[in-house]
């Protein structure tokens, strides 16, 4: 069964049901040592500031990053139309909050559909003690038991751009880029509960202060051909894209051929109010550009290649007009081509991650 789309028209898709897949409440209570009991059971509305304590515990060691508050915990996930308390499982040992894991539906490439074939893991954080790891594969087996009973296959464990849905800006690498290589933990919590690594990840950080447009003979010719316009209206995005960035600014820029004019290629940046992050630094993220990597090198004069190359760069300079300092995106390390374009726009690569995957 996939969610239903309902198009209303407008630029925003409301979603009827989403997630589709219903499961009874979880309600686990495990002897993890001697005289030591924890239970696991799903979200309640009075959980948040417990969901705060966790994240931010298990967050500690990460410099940059900010401690989460309530209110801003809310935005990122519990206010998503699609949340589903249920699918929020916590750790409690007595009654302290000691961890938790948030299961979350992956949609499939097209972004059109739910896979249900796939379960995603958004986030598990455990508060570290001398417990931290018997508490993480609890919760690592409550996910699995619970992805058994509903019929899915694999458990991707925080599933990089663009199938990620909650928690977008919030935690290491916003948790766009899978876990990241210096979550070492993390990483043996994963080994030892049976996931494989199976898609290397690159995330991208540009300087939008320093920034400086690539021109060659190539990009005149580009910019001969096309014009680059920002749509005024907030664009119409497929359900998955709409609802997952409900809580952001969006913006589309296209790349128009001036003869023709017909639509070239289209740029997706989103970014947050800075009143809502608790940041110095105002940042955009850019979604991955739609670009063939598999297509061969072509001899033309200007490659689509060139075009989002372009296209970004004109959309840089409209983002500094806007005040906006750093644009950070992920790639799948695989994607050549699309690093390739990053690195001449001046991008740099700040850190390396990995998606996980179990099948179950």
């Amino acid at each position: 069964m996939y969610w239903q789309e309902q198009t209303t028209g407008a630029s925003w898709r409301s979603l009827d049901g989403w997630p589709c897949r219903i499961w009874s409440d979880l309600d686990l209570n495990l002897s993890i040592g001697e005289f030591v009991q924890l239970t696991i059971r799903p979200f309640c509305n009075t959980d948040l500031q417990a969901v705060c304590e966790i994240w931010n515990r298990h967050h500690a060691a990460e410099s940059k990053l900010i401690a989460v508050q309530p209110a801003r915990m809310e935005l990122y996930v519990q206010a998503k139309t699609y949340f589903d308390p249920s699918h929020l499982l916590i750790a409690w040992r007595d009654r302290e909050p000691i961890g938790l894991i948030h299961l979350t539906a992956i949609p499939q490439v097209s972004l059109q559909a739910a896979d249900d074939q796939q379960l995603g893991v958004a986030a598990m954080c455990v508060v570290p003690d001398a417990q931290s790891c018997l508490i993480a594969q609890q919760l690592l087996n409550a996910a699995e038991a619970m992805a058994t009973r509903a019929g899915f296959e694999r458990i991707v464990f925080r599933p990089a751009l663009p199938y990620c849905s909650f928690y977008l800006g919030l935690g290491i690498a916003d948790s766009l880029a899978g876990t990241m290589s210096h979550e070492q933990q993390v990483c043996q919590w994963l080994s030892a509960a049976g996931f494989q690594s199976q898609l290397p990840t690159t995330l991208w950080e540009l300087e939008l202060p320093t920034f400086r447009a690539p021109s060659d003979r190539t990009q005149m010719v580009v910019r001969r051909k096309t014009f680059v316009e920002r749509q005024l209206q907030e664009p119409e995005l497929p359900w998955w894209q709409a609802c997952v960035l409900g809580h952001t600014e969006v913006q589309a820029f296209h790349l128009t051929d001036r003869i023709e004019k017909r639509e070239l290629q289209e740029a997706i940046v989103w970014s947050i109010a800075s009143a809502l992050t608790n940041q110095a630094e105002q940042v955009a993220w850019l979604w991955p550009p739609s670009l063939d990597e598999s297509s061969p090198t072509s001899k033309a004069e200007a490659t689509p290649a060139d075009q989002v190359l372009f296209l970004l760069a004109e959309t840089f300079r409209q983002l500094i007009a806007e005040q906006i300092d750093v644009v950070r995106t992920v790639t799948p390390s695989e994607s050549q081509k699309l690093a390739s374009i990053y690195s001449r726009l001046g991008f740099k690569s700040v850190g390396s991650g990995m998606v996980y995957v179990k099948s179950i």
